[in-house]
């Protein structure tokens, strides 16, 4: 059966643009309050209903979804609350507390409860919030987000309670029942989660969403960091500086694994230089279908990919070396010609970088449309993928942590200059450009991140669309 999220309440309420981009896909299906018996009794069901939603619920109504919950249902409670309210969840469960404000917090902390994704526990964010926040808890309640007090302890705003099979996601600070269904202010999850103001808002509906779907909270996101423009002809004098680089690398983060986005017409580099990546593990996709262009300008894309197989297929056999079946256009530039070619010569995905743009112009009859993709596979369609890509020297903490926290692979992409690996730069090799890295390997550290080929986190991508929730 589709996963399907119930909505319990009036047929003419919606719920909260945020609550909406944590769906990710999931059919949302308004259930009346007097119901709730009419939602089949399955596992990984979600059923959403605010505070004073469940307040409304006949007493019939509340032990139908007590049952489901008991039988495996997720039942996410958010919304509102008056600050000083007194609120029960009988006869879901023997829990009661007082709302609370978080008058100018200093921040909040997410735990490292199990149903928080792995990335997110333990972070914290500095600040100023007013939150709310549940007083008098019982044990039975398990924090995920708690908000800091200026001078007392930390106070739960998200908290989950285990009934049975299932689990009750109660969200104070986050999503409930709004009267505009206007679909114009529907907000982005990533960038949701990537900005600190905005994050605890969607932790709830998000932990709720993944939770029943039966997500692996514990797997981390796969990782990968690609180098554009090598190997490449000439690069005689630089085999030291490649083994700086990968030295560098592995120091702050051994697993490390590197692709390199090679040219079909660089089919000449030094053989020494090839030997180094492949001793080091290092991986090749194609940069570009034959020459390093624009490819928006290409008048016969297949006459070109037609010549470049040819190549490819020389330097294989010449260095021993395997051409994923992955493509990195040059400049980020392509056509929709280019890339349905991709698709019937076999490719399974190309990586590139988001604009913020909806669009780009292309060549003077076509444009190419772009989007900000939300789930696992970025875009999947056709047996193909669009991995998306962040350059190093933009990449950071909080964009990673949004990616990995929605299982989104993390893939960042640098040039030879990054490197330190420019050709014909006298004697001063760029050191200091390696900085660029560090910020991005101790977060793949830290977190215990999955290094990957580009080609395997296609293949995950592929699978992750194939079988969505």
């Amino acid at each position: 059966m589709k996963a399907k999220c119930w909505l319990v309440g009036a047929p003419n309420q919606g719920w909260s643009s945020r609550f909406q981009a944590a769906s990710r896909g999931w059919a949302l299906e308004v259930c009346g309050y007097g119901a709730l018996s009419n939602i089949p009794r399955a596992a990984g069901s979600l059923i959403a209903v605010d505070f004073d939603g469940l307040r409304r619920l006949t007493p019939s109504a509340r032990t139908s979804l007590s049952e489901q919950i008991k039988e495996g249902a997720t039942c996410y409670l958010g919304g509102g609350l008056p600050v000083g309210a007194q609120y029960s969840l009988e006869p879901l469960a023997s829990v009661d507390f007082r709302v609370g404000l978080e008058h100018e917090s200093p921040g909040y902390m997410l735990t490292a409860q199990p149903l928080l994704p792995a990335a997110m526990r333990g972070e914290s964010v500095e600040g100023c919030y007013n939150i709310p926040v549940a007083r008098g808890l019982s044990g039975l309640a398990q924090p995920l987000a708690v908000a800091r007090a200026c001078d007392g302890p930390a106070t739960p705003s998200l908290f989950a309670i285990e009934h049975g099979r299932g689990v009750i996601i109660c969200d104070l600070a986050g999503c409930g029942q709004t009267a505009d269904t206007s679909k114009s202010a529907r907000l982005s999850l990533l960038r949701s989660l990537e900005n600190e103001t905005t994050r605890l808002e969607i932790i709830g509906p998000l932990v709720a969403f993944d939770n029943a779907a039966g997500r692996d909270q514990a797997r981390p996101a796969g990782c990968n960091i690609v180098i554009d423009d090598r190997p490449a002809n000439l690069d005689y004098f630089n085999i030291k500086a490649l083994r700086y680089f990968f030295g560098y690398l592995a120091q702050r983060c051994p697993q490390v694994h590197v692709d390199f986005a090679w040219t079909p017409d660089q089919r000449r580099p030094s053989r020494h230089y090839v030997e180094t990546l492949k001793q080091f593990n290092a991986g090749f996709v194609w940069h570009g279908l034959l020459h390093h262009c624009d490819h928006r300008t290409i008048a016969n894309p297949e006459l070109d990919f037609a010549r470049g197989r040819r190549l490819v297929k020389d330097i294989c056999e010449r260095y021993q070396v395997r051409f994923q079946p992955v493509m990195v256009f040059p400049y980020e530039k392509d056509t929709n010609d280019c890339v349905a070619l991709l698709k019937r010569e076999g490719f399974i995905a190309k990586a590139e970088t988001p604009v913020d743009v909806t669009t780009v112009a292309a060549a003077p009859t076509e444009t190419v449309v772009t989007r900000q993709p939300e789930c696992v596979g970025d875009d999947v369609s056709d047996g193909f993928t669009i991995l998306t890509r962040d350059s190093i020297e933009t990449l950071n903490r909080n964009r990673m942590l949004a990616r990995a926290a929605l299982g989104m692979p993390i893939i960042a992409a640098a040039h030879p200059r990054n490197a330190g690996l420019r050709r014909f730069v006298k004697t001063r090799r760029d050191c200091e450009a390696l900085a660029d890295f560090d910020d991005v390997l101790d977060f793949m550290a830290t977190k215990k991140l999955r290094f990957e080929s580009l080609e395997e986190l296609a293949v995950e991508a592929l699978a992750a669309g194939a079988n969505p929730a």
